[in-house]
């Protein structure tokens, strides 16, 4: 989980999003984003939960450095 903070950034830059507008989406302050895209915070898993069907992504894909191996494992 070392780079899940530039992953949730990258996911938010790469959809033009700003941090207060996922904070929102959220529930969490403006600062929480910052916390978590700078691996400050872990997000808890309702959180991550959230995130992954913001980004429309499959949150083995957030959370696992290695992808391939756990692909098949995590879909809500």
């Amino acid at each position: 989980m070392n780079n899940l903070g530039p992953k949730i950034k990258n996911l938010r830059l790469e959809r033009e999003m700003r941090q207060e507008e996922l904070a929102k989406l959220l529930c969490v302050s403006k600062a929480e984003i910052s916390f978590y895209e700078n691996s400050k915070r872990i997000p808890p898993l309702n959180k991550l939960i959230k995130i992954a069907e913001i980004f429309d992504i499959n949150i083995g894909d957030l959370i696992f450095e290695n992808q391939s191996s756990t692909k098949d494992y995590f879909y809500f």
